[in-house]
């Protein structure tokens, strides 16, 4: 497969999130901070202790 002159530009984030704040994320749902909104992108995962929510997020 060969790509020629192909610029991807992409805007992402990870938010960490207390799970009794948020108690079960999914993709597609939308956290707002300081005004901003983001959607979820992809599962979310749990730490090992299963108390904070690891997040990927893009710009909605």
């Amino acid at each position: 497969m060969e790509f020629s002159d192909v610029t991807v530009h992409t805007s992402t984030a990870v938010f960490e999130i207390r799970r009794r704040e948020v108690p079960e994320p999914q993709a597609g749902h939308i956290i707002v901070n300081d005004g901003d909104s983001f959607v979820v992108q992809g599962e979310p995962s749990l730490d090992a202790e299963r108390l904070v929510w690891t997040i990927s997020v893009r710009p909605t």
